[in-house]
C-alpha cells in the first residue's frame, strides 16, 4: 500500500520539501531569484534634461542625463579626451511588469559607437553634440546586439591649468632660459604659436599646451594699457620691447569662462647666430686677421647682418 502512495504521491512530496528550508524547526520558503531583464538600445528613447519623459511600455525604455554638461580636457600627453557622460539613467519595465531604474556606467555599459564618434566627442559643442552609442559586452542592463542609440549633451571649455610661475615663455629652439625674449634672423618676422609655449599640467604630467591649442594676436598700446586686435600673427616690423594677446581657442582662465585672452610683454632681439664677423689687421679693412696670428690682436673687427654693416650696435674689447 505504501508503495503505491510513493508512486503516487512521492514525486510532488520531495518537490515540495526541497521548496523549504528547516532552520531550527522554522519552515522557510526559498525566494526566487529575479535577474535584471536587460534592453535593447534599439528600443530606448533619450530625453534631454529637462525633457518631458514619455510613458514607458513592455519593449519600451528611456535614457535621461541629469548634467548635461560635460568638460573639453587633456590627458598628460596633451592629447584631446573625448568627453562622454560617466553614467546614464536607464528606465524600463522589469519581468513582473514595474518601471525600474537604473544607472549605468560608460565604459562598463555603454561605450562610442565608432571612432568617428568618439572624434566628434574631442571638440567644443556648448549647443549640444550628438553622439551614438553602443552597449559594452558583458553588460547587466544592456544587451549586446548590433543597436545602438544617439544621446544629446554639451561639450564646454574648460579652465586652463597653468603651471603656478612663469607659465608663459617665449620660445626660441636651440637655446635654453631665454624665457622674456624672442630671437629672429630680422625685424620683421610674424610672431606666431611657434614663437610662445604655455607650460600646463594634466594628469599629473608638466608639458607644453599644443600650438593647435591657442593664437597670438597684435595686442594695439593705447597710454599704459592694450587692446586686442584682430591681427593675428603680427609682424613687429622693429626690434625691442613687444606685446601680443594669447587667445585660447578650448579654455578659459581662472574662474571666468568669458576670459580667454592674456596679455604677454616680451623683448624682441637679433639672432646672433645669423651674424658674420670680420677682423682686419689694419684699420683700413684691406688685410685679413688671421688667427694663427696670436702675437697681436686684431686692429679692425666688423659684424656684418647679412650685407649691413652692423659693428655701431657692439663694443669690442680683446684679452
Amino acid at each position: 500500500m505504501y508503495k503505491d502512495v510513493w508512486k503516487k504521491f512521492g514525486a510532488k512530496v520531495l518537490i515540495v520539501l526541497c521548496s523549504v528550508l528547516l532552520v531550527g524547526g522554522v519552515a522557510i520558503a526559498v525566494p526566487k531569484l529575479m535577474a535584471a531583464s536587460r534592453v535593447s538600445l534599439n528600443d530606448v528613447t533619450f530625453v534631454e534634461a529637462g525633457g518631458n519623459e514619455p510613458g514607458i511600455t513592455s519593449g519600451s525604455a528611456i535614457l535621461t542625463l541629469s548634467d548635461p554638461d560635460q568638460l573639453y580636457t587633456l590627458d598628460g600627453n596633451g592629447g584631446v579626451i573625448a568627453a562622454i557622460p560617466s553614467s546614464l539613467t536607464l528606465k524600463y519595465l522589469d519581468e513582473s511588469g514595474k518601471i525600474r531604474t537604473d544607472t549605468i556606467q560608460e565604459g562598463t555599459d555603454y561605450m562610442f559607437a565608432d571612432t568617428g564618434e568618439e572624434d566628434k566627442a574631442k571638440k567644443i559643442a556648448p549647443n549640444g553634440v550628438e553622439i551614438k552609442i553602443k552597449p559594452v559586452m558583458g553588460s547587466n542592463y544592456l544587451i549586446n546586439d548590433a543597436a545602438n542609440c544617439t544621446i544629446k549633451y554639451n561639450i564646454k571649455k574648460s579652465s586652463l591649468n597653468k603651471i603656478a610661475t612663469d607659465a608663459v615663455q617665449t620660445n626660441n629652439p636651440g637655446y635654453q632660459g631665454i624665457t622674456r625674449t624672442v630671437l629672429v634672423s630680422s625685424g620683421n618676422e610674424a610672431i606666431t604659436s611657434r614663437n610662445i609655449k604655455i607650460n600646463v599640467t594634466y594628469d599629473g604630467k608638466t608639458f607644453f599646451l599644443p600650438e593647435s591649442e591657442y593664437d597670438i594676436y597684435e595686442a594695439q598700446k593705447n597710454g599704459n594699457s592694450y587692446t586686442e586686435t584682430n591681427n593675428l600673427n603680427p609682424t613687429p616690423n622693429a626690434l625691442g620691447r613687444y606685446a601680443v594677446f594669447i587667445k585660447y581657442k578650448n579654455f578659459y582662465l581662472g574662474n571666468n569662462e568669458n576670459t580667454v585672452s592674456e596679455l604677454f610683454e616680451f623683448d624682441i632681439k637679433k639672432d646672433s647666430s645669423n651674424f658674420t664677423i670680420q677682423a682686419w689687421s689694419d684699420e683700413n679693412g684691406t688685410q685679413e686677421y688671421l688667427p694663427t696670428n696670436v702675437s697681436v690682436n686684431p686692429v679692425k673687427v666688423q659684424v656684418f647682418d647679412g650685407a649691413s654693416d652692423v659693428s655701431d650696435s657692439f663694443e669690442f674689447s680683446f684679452p
